[in-house]
């Protein structure tokens, strides 16, 4: 079984980050519908939550994928519907650029934690103002990295360190994105392995097809193999990963194509 279920329930962020997958993906016109605020229909958010409880899932459930969550106003009753199902974690990471005490009223309690990578400020005295805001749900704030194993055409000093890890993604992580792709690999937007659609198919079937792709990809050749996995950098001859160690520049608003 799966250790996180991750849907995307909207599509628009409002950075720019130069390192994200949303900004360096080579084949724009495949990711415009990235660019524009797209919902996904509430029932398919809960029907995607009820089928993983069929499925005898009860683990963690994130409400975000390469999107802002806070720009979607349904987050608070996802949180809760989640909750109620019996799920556990529930939590979505967020710029934190729309979080203020009135939206905190409106998430408290609805998720079990918030990720919070407060890219402009980053002081503590921001931290605990923001924590205050919360009386039961856990603020955890990141630095704000992101992890661009994939398309990224930078030197060496850009990339950072470069880290021997095995590739875990496909076994452990199941996504779907804002259409209702459904996902392979966490360092996917669109989908680079046909494993359909939650319109389509059901969830189990749909986890069932991905397992065969997973005894695939378990193995180091079948991922070299694969057209998608040879341009990321876990990919490659020694499996690596980056991890970029200063914050990347996130500044400005909206998403240019």
């Amino acid at each position: 079984m799966f250790y996180r279920l991750s849907i995307e329930t909207s599509s628009y962020c409002n950075r720019r980050c130069a390192t994200c997958l949303r900004q360096i993906y080579p084949q724009r016109d495949d990711i415009k519908p990235w660019f524009t605020q797209n919902f996904m229909p509430t029932s398919m958010v809960y029907g995607i939550l009820g089928q993983a409880v069929g499925m005898g899932y009860r683990g963690k459930i994130c409400f975000n994928f390469y999107n802002e969550p806070l720009l979607d106003t349904r987050l608070p009753a996802f949180g809760r519907y989640a909750k109620q199902l019996g799920f556990s974690p529930v939590m979505f990471a967020t710029n934190g650029d729309f979080l203020n005490q009135a939206m905190a009223i409106s998430l408290d309690a609805c998720f079990d934690y918030i990720n919070v990578s407060p890219y402009d400020d980053n002081s503590e005295a921001r931290k605990s103002m923001t924590q205050s805001w919360f009386a039961k749900t856990r603020i955890r704030f990141t630095n704000g990295l992101h992890f661009g194993v994939h398309c990224f055409e930078g030197d060496d000093e850009e990339l950072g360190t470069l880290i021997d890890r095995r590739c875990p993604n496909p076994s452990r992580n199941l996504a779907v994105n804002h259409r209702g792709d459904f996902l392979a690999c966490c360092q996917e937007m669109i989908p680079h392995f046909g494993l359909g659609n939650v319109y389509d198919s059901p969830l189990e079937k749909l986890w069932n097809g991905k397992q065969k792709l997973n005894e695939v990809l378990a193995h180091t050749t079948g991922r070299r193999n694969h057209p998608y996995c040879c341009t990321c950098l876990r990919g490659s001859a020694k499996e690596y990963v980056t991890v970029v160690q200063n914050a990347p520049d996130c500044s400005g608003e909206g998403n240019p194509q």
